[in-house]
């Protein structure tokens, strides 16, 4: 593993502490959680834009609305 520092503010700190006191888990064990979740959202959604793109009729209005033509 690798060391890395981060800046929370206190609000963070204290919420971070509360959830690791609730869970029994390492402060750290939360953050690492947190960095694969939302590398793993990222992915999801980036592959699902690309698998809905590739759909048809359907045209994109913006990057979360699919609209479908009306037949």
């Amino acid at each position: 593993m690798c060391k890395l520092k981060v800046q929370l503010t206190e609000n963070q700190v204290r919420a971070l502490k509360s959830v690791s006191a609730e869970q029994g888990v390492s402060a750290a064990e939360l953050i690492r959680r947190g960095v694969d979740w939302q590398i793993s959202e990222e992915y999801a959604l980036t592959r699902l834009k690309q698998l809905l793109a590739q759909l048809e009729p359907a045209t994109w209005r913006n990057s979360t609305t699919v609209t479908f033509p009306r037949q």
